[in-house]
C-alpha cells in the first residue's frame, strides 16, 4: 500500500536551487513562483503506509492526522506501522500507540474517538499497549494522557512482557 506525505517547498525556491542566471530574473522569478504553486500541492507516494500517520501522532498534529485518515483505508488507524522506539530498535506501534508515547494529548483524543482504534491493541513482540507506551513514555502531559487512555477504556491491569 502507497502512502501520500506532503511536502513543503520554500517559495523562494527555485528550478535552478534559487540561483538566478544573468539576465533573466524575471524569467527565473516567474518561474520560481510556480514551482513553489506545485510544491504546496505535492505528495510522494512512499512504501510505508503507516510512517506518515506515526509521525502526526507523534507530532500531536490532530488536524493532519485527521486529514491523513480521511485518506486511508478505515483500518488504518488501529494498523502497526515500524517505529524507532525507546529501546533504539524498529518496533511495531500504532498511532495511538505514538501518540502516548508522546504525550500528544489532541492526537490521542481523535484516535480514542474512533471506533476502529482499540484502547487496548497490544503491539510488535512486547505486548505492548498504549497504556505501556504513556507511561514509558516520559512526558510532561503523562498524567491527563494515562486518564484519557482509562477513560476510553484502557485496561490498567494489563501486562506486557516484561509484567
Amino acid at each position: 500500500m502507497m502512502n501520500s506525505m506532503p511536502i513543503s517547498a520554500s517559495p523562494a525556491a527555485g528550478i535552478d536551487g534559487g540561483a538566478v542566471a544573468a539576465g533573466t530574473p524575471r524569467k527565473n522569478a516567474t518561474a520560481a513562483a510556480a514551482v513553489a504553486e506545485m510544491a504546496r500541492h505535492l505528495t510522494v507516494d512512499t512504501d510505508d503506509a503507516f510512517a506518515g500517520l506515526l509521525e502526526l501522532a507523534a507530532d500531536d498534529d490532530a488536524e493532519g492526522l485527521r486529514r491523513a485518515l480521511e485518506r486511508a483505508p478505515p483500518a488504518a488507524a488501529d494498523e502497526a506501522g515500524l517505529w524507532y522506539g525507546r529501546r533504539k530498535v524498529l518496533e511495531h506501534r500504532t498511532p495511538l500507540m505514538v501518540a502516548a508515547t508522546y504525550g500528544s494529548l489532541a492526537a490521542l483524543r481523535l484516535l480514542v474517538s474512533l471506533p476502529s482504534v482499540d484502547v487496548n491493541r497490544r503491539s510488535g513482540t512486547d505486548g505492548t499497549t498504549a497504556l505501556h507506551c504513556v507511561a514509558s513514555g516520559g512526558s510532561r502531559t503523562v498524567v491527563e494522557a494515562v486518564k484519557l487512555l482509562l477513560g476510553a477504556g484502557a485496561d490498567a491491569d494489563a501486562t506486557d512482557d516484561s509484567g
